[in-house]
């Protein structure tokens, strides 16, 4: 694109100089110049400006375009529109490196190239390149017209693409630690017929030839074939619309007839001879007529990517079948299948037109597999002493021995040559110090090995020693878990394998049987402490996660399991961990029913042991009770006649002497009072004493109770309370009960010294209901069988002290200074004589409960 000037025509040529630049030599006016520029940089595919001596850009091709977008650019046809303000000027300018580097190209009249970074610049309304900044490598060559320096040519080149290549490269292959510069691009201008008029310093050094021996020399000196340059140039100059060579140092790439621009991968020769890769792009310029006036070649060397790309496809290639031979040995369930499939993949990878594959038996080798080699030679091959030839080497020294090495006997290397065979490699089958066999592979393409070649063949012969050893193993480990299973499953007691996390991951049947669990249940159980009743859950997690942290845990224990119908299942467990792992093993006995019966053994033993406490007791309290009655009733009688006489005295103390009896009377009356308390200890004594067998009759609980609170003369100061339901009649000696009831109310009554809430109920209890008791409650113990009728007497009263309480119904314990102890005593044998119960609860401060239960009927 033409920024400033105007046309006109003329004679214009592109030389080089002396100082790397380039002379134009013109007849005619600055305005053709520069439109001859204007084509010569429109064929370069690069970004590339025309800049005058400040750094102003005069021109710019359309290529810059893909390199700078700009927000706002004029019509391209516009020719009155070359004034507007360059974004890529301004940025350019505001760098003080380009700046110095255009001053310097001028000065000095040589090509500078040198690296830059443009930026967004604000205000500006656009943005520079594709980011905010761009890397960017920068040539300036200068042009000199007449003798006379006043332009450059600057070719922009974005890093950005060529950066990227260098790390995918670097990545792929990693056979390339990092490029030392960005690649830069050679540039050759010819005549229409090839001669060169300008080559720039990257082509010369690439090449290793001189820009001198290059100038006025054809091009073709750089092709290897004649052919292919004829072409390509009859091509740019029209004479034809193809390119029809045949050379495999040439690969067309682009071909287009109307533009005249081909590109193409050729192999350059250099002053060394060395062949180097070159991509080129090649386009025609022609002047204002439309004649051919030179062609530009920009050619960028791709011998390293080349050669890179080839080696990442060998790389490739080689993965590839290595990933099949891996396959193939993960995948073999027998050796015949893996030693075939392996071998081909050897072939085909390496070129390899033949060969052989050899098992080690008892110390001799016995063919497996082989291809293209007469059997005959293969059997005199097995049949060499281990301890002669390649193939006893390469397993006796564990690593690929070929025939540069070692030899084969004279015969077996005649048969090789007949067949063709120019190199011959033996490959150990060895797989941690344990020789399987050895493979034989021979080529009559290859020249010999090369060392990647043998890296390869050890590396895929210890993969089939690898693939040989597991299928072995799993054959061994197929027959070892079929044993296994066989032992789990006939197992006659439950097993199951627990993974890390306590998760079932085998069950034998007995275990299902006895739990009655599916494996999808199980599966959703989860660990299988989830399993534990709740009193054993806890316990049996504890146990679990100390085993997983390597901490203690009983290797053996019982506890209570979950049936999947509900039942309670107990087990004795023992645990041992699996080598290697972190499963466990855990074998069961159900012990359900011994437990059960241990419980019940218990419990009878229980039973047992308090009925012979009770029995023991009841007998001791009844000794005492025979020993107290018999006592009571000597003693009774031999105490009445001295109380009858000191009474009689008293009296006759009264009627004779009334004088002395009015002065003593106080004295007199605390004998009689004394008198009278030992009477009633008389009579409590005798009423043990005269205790006999129960004459039961039908009575109303009620009715007894109401004649009891008759004479029982309850204090104004006590509330009383009745609460009597409708109960069935009992069978009980009336007067043996009154007693009872008798003693209890006036017990209760002297309890409460201040007053207080005296209640008295009656109830019916049903066969089979309880009775709630408190855990401090005193008396008869065993429940009734059929139904009860109960009568409560309850008071609000003092209450018995904690300590006392267990021994209120022991004969002759008594906490008052006056009494016997036998009132309670007496009471618990009454009741208990006819066939009741009597309990005591009583709470210090608060009151006391003394409940009488009899039967509804005579059992």
């Amino acid at each position: 694109m033409l920024i400033s000037g105007s046309r006109a025509r003329s004679d214009t040529r592109c030389l080089g100089d002396s100082n790397g630049g380039i002379a134009l030599e013109s007849n005619t006016d600055e305005r053709h110049r520069l439109e001859f520029v204007e084509n010569l940089i429109e064929s370069i595919p690069f970004a590339t400006l025309i800049i005058n001596s400040k750094g102003k850009i005069l021109l710019e091709n359309t290529a810059r375009r893909r390199l700078v977008r700009m927000a706002e650019e004029p019509d391209s046809s516009d020719e009155d529109a070359s004034d507007f303000p360059s974004i890529l000027e301004q940025a350019l300018l505001s760098n003080d490196e380009y700046r110095d580097n255009v001053k310097e190209a001028f000065k000095k009249k040589t090509p500078v190239k040198f690296e830059i970074t443009l930026s967004r610049k604000e205000g500006t309304g656009a943005s520079f390149g594709i980011a905010d900044e761009q890397a960017l490598l920068v040539s300036i060559t200068p042009l000199t017209y007449g003798g006379r320096l006043d332009l450059a040519m600057v070719v922009l080149d974005d890093l950005s693409d060529r950066r990227r290549l260098r790390k995918e490269l670097d990545f792929q292959k990693r056979l390339i630690k990092s490029l030392a510069e960005v690649t830069s691009e050679g540039m050759v201008v010819t005549d229409p017929y090839g001669k060169i008029a300008y080559v720039n310093e990257f082509m010369t050094t690439t090449l290793s030839i001189p820009a001198n021996q290059l100038i006025g020399a054809s091009i073709s000196v750089l092709f290897g074939s004649r052919e292919v340059f004829d072409q390509i140039y009859a091509f740019l100059r029209g004479e034809r619309d193809d390119i029809g060579t045949q050379d495999r140092s040439f690969r067309l790439l682009l071909l287009d007839p109307k533009t005249r621009g081909i590109r193409y991968e050729a192999e350059f020769l250099s002053r060394s001879g060395t062949k180097l890769n070159f991509q080129m792009s090649e386009f025609s310029v022609k002047d204002e007529d439309g004649r051919l006036n030179s062609i530009v070649a920009i050619g960028r060397d791709v011998t390293d990517t080349k050669r890179l790309q080839e080696d990442i496809q060998r790389k490739n290639k080689e993965l590839i079948a290595m990933n099949a031979v891996l396959q193939i040995v993960n995948q073999s369930t027998n050796i015949q299948n893996l030693v075939e499939g392996v071998f081909d993949e050897v072939l085909s990878l390496l070129d390899i037109e033949m060969g052989g594959l050899y098992l080690l038996k008892s110390s001799e080798l016995k063919l497996i597999v082989q291809k293209n080699v007469p059997d005959e030679l293969l059997r005199v091959i097995a049949e060499m002493p281990l301890d002669e030839g390649p193939m006893g080497l390469a397993i006796k020294e564990h690593r690929t021995i070929t025939t540069d090495e070692v030899q084969f006997s004279e015969s077996v290397d005649r048969g090789l040559r007949a067949l063709g065979v120019k190199v011959t490699a033996c490959i150990p089958l060895i797989s941690k110090d344990k020789a399987f066999g050895a493979m034989v592979a021979a080529s009559g393409s290859k020249e010999k090995f090369s060392l990647r070649d043998v890296d390869l063949l050890d590396s895929i012969g210890e993969q089939i020693a690898v693939g040989m050893e597991n299928i072995i193993l799993m054959a061994k480990s197929k027959r070892a878990e079929e044993h296994y299973k066989t032992l789990f499953e006939s197992a006659g007691i439950p097993i199951i394998v627990l993974d890390e996390e306590g998760k079932m991951i085998l069950m034998n049947r007995e275990f299902e049987r006895l739990f009655g669990y599916s494996k999808e249940e199980l599966e959703r159980l989860g660990p299988v402490y989830n399993m534990a009743c709740e009193e054993d859950r806890g316990r049996m997690t504890k146990y679990h996660y100390a085993r997983s942290q390597g901490g203690y845990a009983p290797h053996r224990y019982t506890v209570a399991l979950n049936a999947s119908k509900g039942e309670k299942k107990v087990v004795d467990m023992a645990v041992s961990m699996l080598p290697g792992s972190g499963n466990r093993v855990i074998s069961m006995v159900d012990v359900t029913d011994l437990v059960k019966v241990r419980e019940d053994l218990e419990k009878n033993v229980r039973e047992r042991t308090q009925q012979l406490y009770a029995a023991q007791q009841e007998l001791i309290d009844k000794e005492r009770l025979a020993v107290l009655g018999i006592l009571a009733a000597s003693v009774s009688h031999e105490l009445r006649n001295p109380l009858a006489v000191v009474q009689n005295t008293i009296d006759l103390l009264r009627i004779k002497e009334p004088k002395v009896a009015t002065q003593a009377e106080d004295y007199l009356r605390r004998m009689e009072g004394e008198m009278e308390r030992v009477s009633r200890i008389i009579d409590e004594l005798l009423a043990y004493s005269e205790l006999g067998t129960p004459a039961p009759k039908k009575l109303r609980t009620k009715t007894m109770l109401r004649d009891a609170l008759k004479v029982a003369n309850v204090p104004a100061k006590i509330e009383l309370v009745t609460d009597f339901q409708e109960c069935p009649d009992v069978l009980i000696d009336p007067v043996q009960v009154d007693r009872v009831i008798r003693s209890v109310i006036l017990n209760s009554i002297q309890a409460m010294p201040n007053g207080g809430k005296l209640t008295i109920s009656t109830r019916i209890k049903k066969a089979g209901e309880k009775v709630e008791r408190s855990q401090t409650s005193i008396g008869s113990k065993d429940e009734g069988d059929g139904d009860e009728v109960l009568m409560i007497v309850e008071d609000t009263g003092l209450g018995i002290d904690p300590e006392v309480l267990p021994n209120v119904f022991t004969p002759m314990f008594s906490t008052r200074a006056q009494g016997l102890g036998l009132g309670l005593s007496l009471s618990k044998s009454i009741v208990e004589r006819n066939r009741g119960r009597i309990w005591i609860e009583s709470t210090k401060g608060k009151g006391t409960v003394v409940t009488i239960a009899f039967p509804t009927r005579e059992e």
